[in-house]
């Protein structure tokens, strides 16, 4: 299913039934997404994969197959903290572009391997998705190697300061329209 929090009304998303869920508000499956994108021009789509797991590939292989039934190579772009879950995109879709989600806040939900970053090399990332508030000088060196693209980026103003420097932001509120 498609849903960016793990708890939705109470209840945790992983540990709660299609059906359950779905009766409760309407929700989609990347196959009936995939199958509205293709009808779309000029757009690109971020998928982010939030896993912890480090050994199963499950999701991981059922992403790269609807990706490969739809042929989105080219216009998807897979996310994920878990630099275990993009080795698998890479190996099941090496042409899929990926990138690595990055923070440096405290999470209770991260284990030790995904929190440490110690294996962040393992998944050969395209660009980074570095959380705004952790952009700093040495981010901003290594934006000359890798694009760098600033989540969760709200106000203007932060996004003007940084604009020449990064390759992109995430938003909840900022809009194209915003941008010219």
């Amino acid at each position: 299913i498609l849903f960016h929090d793990d708890h939705f009304l109470n209840k945790i998303i992983k540990h709660t039934s299609y059906q359950e869920l779905n009766s409760l508000i309407t929700i989609n499956t990347l196959d009936e997404l995939f199958s509205w994108f293709i009808k779309t021009e000029n757009f690109k789509l971020n998928i982010e994969i939030k896993s912890q797991d480090i050994i199963g590939y499950k999701l991981e292989k059922k992403v790269s197959i609807l990706i490969k039934k739809y042929q989105l190579e080219q216009r998807v772009l897979v996310s994920s903290f878990n630099p275990f879950s993009l080795l698998k995109i890479r190996l099941f879709s090496p042409e899929v572009y990926r990138a690595l989600l990055l923070t440096f806040e405290k999470n209770k939900e991260s284990n030790f391997i995904i929190e440490s970053r110690i294996l962040n090399f393992i998944c050969r990332p395209h660009m980074l998705n570095l959380r705004y508030l952790d952009y700093s000088a040495h981010f901003r060196q290594l934006a000359h190697k890798i694009p760098i693209v600033l989540w969760t980026v709200n106000d203007l103003a932060v996004y003007l300061k940084y604009k020449y420097e990064i390759h992109g932001i995430i938003s909840d509120s900022i809009t194209p329209a915003d941008l010219e």
